[in-house]
């Protein structure tokens, strides 16, 4: 009969320790699982501000191009203006030329 008690007791100290085991095994589980759902969250945001940026970088470069442009005809009417004001000098100094040597035959 002691056999037969120690069989039953190692049975059920087995049992308990395979269920201690099969705890742990779930808590881990558990554990795995919550990391996986943060992880899937963690990936929807970077997913999300990932698009943000790329909108971001769209909006950029239409500001850049615009910006870009009037830069170019900031600087082209500078140089027209410089260009008008060179041509009205020379005029005017080959107005008084001729007017010189028209009024030196005369």
């Amino acid at each position: 009969m002691d056999e037969d008690t120690d069989e039953v007791q190692t049975g059920a100290h087995n049992l308990q320790q395979i269920q201690r085991q099969i705890h742990e095994l779930v808590d881990v589980l558990d554990s795995n699982v919550q990391l996986l759902m943060n992880r899937h969250g963690n990936v929807e945001e970077l997913e999300k501000l990932s698009e943000q940026l790329k909108e971001k970088a769209g909006e950029f470069q239409v500001i850049t191009r615009r910006m870009k442009y009037k830069q170019v005809v900031r600087n082209n009417r500078w140089a027209l203006s410089i260009g008008l004001v060179v041509l009205v000098v020379v005029l005017i100094l080959a107005g008084v030329i001729i007017s010189v040597v028209y009024n030196d035959r005369n």
